[in-house]
This record gives C-alpha cells, sequence and structure tokens, in this order.
C-alpha cells in the first residue's frame, strides 16, 4: 500500500497517539463528574464497539449520565426546555447545574431562545411562554392541580373567622375554598355558582349571589350588576383568583368581563387575598387586573421557586405558601 512519505507504520504511531489523547481526555472528564463508563472495544454487553475517526462517533460510545457539558447547542436545548417543561420557573442556577455550562453560556442560550418567543425571561432566570388565550372552561380546570387548589382552598378558607364577611371570585380554586370552609356563622358574596352552591350545605354561612350575566365557560356572573353589588358592599375579606399571575406582569385574565370584576374586588378596602397555584405563575394573559403590590396577601402552592417567593414578599404582599 503506498502511502506517500508517510508509511504504515508511522500512520499507526499516529493513530495512535491521537487515540491515547482522545482517551484521556474522556477519561478526566468521566474522572471529574465522578460517574460514565468508556467503552471501546467490547461492551458490557457484549456488543462490538468501535470509533470511526470523528469525534462526535466517539462521544455516541461513551454511555454516561451526569455530563451534560458533552452536549451539542440542538441536545441542550432540548435539554433545557424538557426540564422547563416540569417546572413553572427555573432559574439560571438551575440551569447551570443541569448542564453543566457557565453562566453566561446559560444566559446566551435563555436570550436565544426569548428572541424566538419559547421563553419569557424573568428575573433570574426564564420560564416557558405560556399565554391564556381564552376562559378556560370549569371542567377543564377542575382536572388541572387539584391536590395544590385544594391546600390553597382550605388555606384561604381558614382565614374566615365567626362574624365575618367576604367575597370569594369565580374559579376551581375558590370552589376548593367553598368545600374547605367551616360552618361558622358568616356572609359570604361569590359570582360563582358553583361555590354557593357549596356553600348552601353550610347553614350558618349566609350566601349572596353577586347577580349578573352569566358567564358560560365558568358558570359566574359578570356585568352591571355583578359590579352593582360589589360596589354597595364593605366586606372584610375578598378572595381573588386568576388565570395567570407574577411580579412583573401582576394579575391577569383573558376576559374583559372578568377583569372588571376582579378590579372592583381589588378596590374593596378589605383584606385582599390572591389565592392561584403556581403553575399559574409566568403565564401571561389579555387583561391586567392589578400589580401585586395592590394585594394584602398571595396563597400559593410549594411549586413556586424560592426566589420568586422573596421578590412576592418585596411586593409588600404576606406569602402563605401550601
Amino acid at each position: 500500500m503506498n502511502l506517500g512519505s508517510v508509511n504504515e507504520a508511522q500512520e499507526f504511531k499516529d493513530s495512535l497517539a491521537q487515540l491515547d489523547k482522545v482517551i484521556k481526555s474522556f477519561t478526566a472528564i468521566l474522572i471529574r463528574y465522578s460517574k460514565g463508563t468508556f467503552y471501546y472495544g467490547v461492551k458490557d454487553n457484549g456488543e462490538f464497539c468501535h470509533l470511526t475517526g470523528k469525534i462526535y462517533s466517539l462521544i455516541q460510545a461513551i454511555f454516561f449520565e451526569g455530563c451534560p457539558e458533552l452536549l451539542m447547542k440542538p441536545e441542550r436545548t432540548e435539554l433545557i426546555l424538557r426540564y422547563m417543561h416540569t417546572r413553572q420557573l427555573v432559574t439560571v442556577e438551575d440551569l447551570m447545574q443541569l448542564t453543566a455550562s457557565s453562566a453566561s453560556t446559560v444566559r446566551r442560550e435563555l436570550a436565544r431562545l426569548a428572541h424566538k418567543g419559547t421563553i419569557v425571561r424573568v428575573h433570574g432566570g426564564a420560564s416557558l411562554a405560556r399565554y391564556v388565550p381564552v376562559q378556560p372552561t370549569t371542567d377543564e380546570k377542575a382536572v388541572s392541580h387539584h391536590e395544590e387548589k385544594a391546600r390553597i382552598g382550605a388555606a384561604a378558607a381558614a382565614m374566615i373567622r365567626e362574624g365575618d364577611s367576604a367575597v370569594i371570585d369565580a374559579g376551581t380554586t375558590a370552589i376548593e375554598m367553598a368545600r374547605a370552609m367551616q360552618n361558622v356563622s358568616s356572609r359570604i358574596f361569590t359570582p360563582d355558582l358553583h361555590v354557593a352552591l357549596e356553600l348552601l350545605t353550610l347553614p350558618k354561612i349566609q350566601v349572596t349571589v353577586t347577580g349578573g350575566m352569566l358567564d358560560r365557560s365558568s358558570q359566574s356572573c359578570v356585568g352591571t350588576e355583578a359590579l352593582h353589588t360589589l360596589n354597595s358592599i364593605s366586606p372584610a375579606l375578598c378572595f381573588i383568583a386568576c388565570n395567570a399571575w407574577d411580579c412583573d406582569g401582576g394579575v391577569q385574565t383573558p376576559d374583559p368581563l372578568k377583569q372588571e370584576f376582579k378590579q372592583a374586588l381589588v378596590k374593596r378596602r378589605c383584606r385582599r387575598v390572591l389565592i392561584a397555584d403556581s403553575s399559574k405563575y409566568g403565564a401571561t394573559s389579555l387583561y391586567k387586573v392589578c400589580d401585586l403590590t395592590d394585594l394584602d396577601a398571595v396563597i400559593t402552592d410549594s411549586g413556586l421557586p424560592p426566589d420568586e417567593g422573596e421578590r412576592i414578599r418585596r411586593c409588600g404582599c404576606e406569602l402563605i405558601i401550601v
């Protein structure tokens, strides 16, 4: 075989030298992460493993967990997005640990995804771009994050004491609140027919439905009559539900009539409490109701990232995590 100026013996030596460097490099990576197996020749399962000479093929010859730094850019992007689908909000530190990348690398990746509209950048991290275009039906919402809503509802119900008057907004979290109510002497106003029917089973609670036009998706009252009822009372507490919320966008809803009603709740001179699970945190919707600074307390679940909890407290809200 004529190889020109390089004979077979020299080529063999050069190939071994390159292979030696590659093996040492990957061995160093595996030692660094203390996890992984480098296969060359025959794998543990007896499968023959060969190298093609391309570095990417060599990477494929490594079976590893915990070494995401080896990921090429598309694979890193996929890993980040898959991780974000399981969490409402992620921090730069979370993604640094996940991908074993530097802060600057993670921020560049987030900036690229934000430019595409895939994610929304928030203070210290990001969330998936989750826009709520229309009001979901009660049946659709009832099967979503039920356990979290039940805990939030129970914590909200415990706030109502003997002799209190309160307004309970419409929504599945509000329904869970009604189910958790104790039979204490109180006066409850609500636009939600489901909430009213739940409370009718408790004889000491006097229930008033606000009246107004019925919204078909949530079976709750909206419009002029509902606003008139709210504007004529001075309750001790108002419990407000929503479709989207966070420190930057405030409380949001996809429906203008819902926006009107919730804004009227916020304007009551009483203790105003947002009841919203963490799955809605970082989502966006068309109509803004208020800022978190306009509220007195927020009840949510433990899915809320700790850093965001500190931001909420800085808004002047009491934060209750259940």
